[in-house]
């Protein structure tokens, strides 16, 4: 865990959910509606009091660009099957696609970059076809990334595209697990509780699974992958359907998290 950047003005990438064109100057909010818009950030309505993430710093241009859809096609570039759609990187290979956009932060909030641990992950239970079961599992995990990171399907990463309670549906099925196995989850973009590892004499602090929501105040505004050397930010085109990630020399998971320090600004 370290800190990357604690300036009062920064710019992040982040999936932007509209179907029309936004200028410049726009503000964005949180998207909160499961299957549709969870994970992205979409623009702020007139009455709305929700999340305040940031202003659109440049141009979208939904007629170039298209939308970022949780599931699905977000235009016809992108290849079917592919277990969801572009968000970073160019759909189809056009480099033109990306439905993602540069947002200013509003928040004064420090960065840290803080790695996902692969131990002490998440428990499933019988799964099969695209459903992960949990044992009391958190809601609203639509857009989430789950990395197997033993049991049957190991190795495999999968991102979800909507949940119920206790149930998690990926956009392309894991093996099948008859057996309990083990799940790093990776939460969606701006998500804001967190389960926190407690550091120790040779590992620093890092991001746990647990199948229920955490505690720790932080907003997530990246997530990467690093595969022997090649650090990506995860996308659901091109990261939704991967296996034979345990056989990588070098495999990780980190966010960038905007960390929202409750000593400085009390709860209550």
């Amino acid at each position: 865990m370290k800190v990357i950047n604690s300036l009062k003005s920064r710019l992040v990438t982040l999936p932007i959910n509209s179907a029309t064109d936004l200028v410049r100057g726009t503000l964005l909010i949180k998207g909160t509606t499961g299957a549709t818009n969870l994970g992205t950030a979409i623009v702020g309505a007139a009455t709305s009091a929700s999340n305040i993430v940031g202003i659109l710093a440049e141009l979208h241009d939904y007629s170039v660009n298209g939308s970022a859809l949780v599931a699905g096609a977000v235009h016809s570039a992108v290849i079917s099957g592919a277990g969801g759609a572009a968000w970073f990187a160019p759909a189809g290979g056009n480099p033109n696609i990306f439905p993602s956009r540069k947002v200013e932060l509003v928040e004064g909030l420090t960065l840290c970059r803080i790695d996902y641990a692969t131990t002490g992950v998440a428990v499933t239970s019988s799964s099969s076809s695209t459903t992960v079961n949990m044992t009391s599992g958190e809601q609203d995990m639509d857009t989430s990334f789950l990395y197997a990171s033993a049991g049957e399907a190991i190795g495999e990463l999968r991102m979800t595209v909507s949940d119920t309670t206790n149930v998690w549906v990926t956009a392309v099925a894991f093996t099948t697990m008859t057996t309990a196995g083990y799940l790093v989850k990776i939460p969606p973009l701006l998500h804001g509780l967190f389960v926190l590892t407690v550091g120790n004499t040779t590992t620093p602090t890092k991001i746990d699974s647990t199948a229920a929501a955490g505690a720790a105040r932080l907003v997530q505004l990246e997530r990467h992958i690093v595969r022997n050397g090649l650090d990506e930010m995860l996308d659901p085109y091109t990261h939704g359907s991967l296996s034979g990630l345990n056989d990588l020399a070098q495999l990780q998971f980190y966010g960038v998290f905007g960390l929202c320090s409750t000593v400085f600004s009390p709860l209550a």
